[in-house]
């Protein structure tokens, strides 16, 4: 399955980097979240089978702008499931993305993530960088 989209210059630049670590900053509007949601479905089609995170810094963040705009797209993608209780949207494949925020970053401890797309992770505290 290949992701089709069209990126602003600075969106191909983090998308084409081999980094360990990728930083996307930019304003209001410039396709952060556009880009990080794709962004780590490409790494989901990469390892189907593995356990990913999408971080907020905070629980009201999650719940309104990227829960709904993740599930939006992972839902047309994966045909997969959303688990309210457990945060997690499940594939058929049996890998998920598990869904935090940064304001108990101690809850996100215990799994293996084979990626991380961390939206707005300026806004966080330290604490939750040291726990992902």
């Amino acid at each position: 399955m290949k992701l089709r989209m069209k990126l602003y210059p600075a969106q191909l630049k983090a998308w084409n980097s081999d980094k360990k670590i990728v930083a996307f900053i930019g304003g209001i509007g410039c396709g952060k979240t556009y880009l990080g949601i794709r962004w780590l479905a490409r790494e989901v089609l990469k390892a189907p089978n593995e356990s990913f995170l999408i971080v907020a810094p905070t629980y009201g963040m999650l719940n309104k702008v990227v829960l709904p705009q993740a599930l939006d797209f992972y839902k047309n993608i994966f045909r997969g499931e959303y688990q309210v209780l457990k945060r997690q949207f499940v594939f058929p494949s049996g890998g998920r993305i598990i869904f935090g925020s940064a304001d108990n970053p101690l809850l996100m401890e215990g799994v293996h993530y084979k990626a991380v797309w961390f939206d707005e992770a300026g806004q966080a505290k330290r604490d939750a960088w040291d726990v992902i």
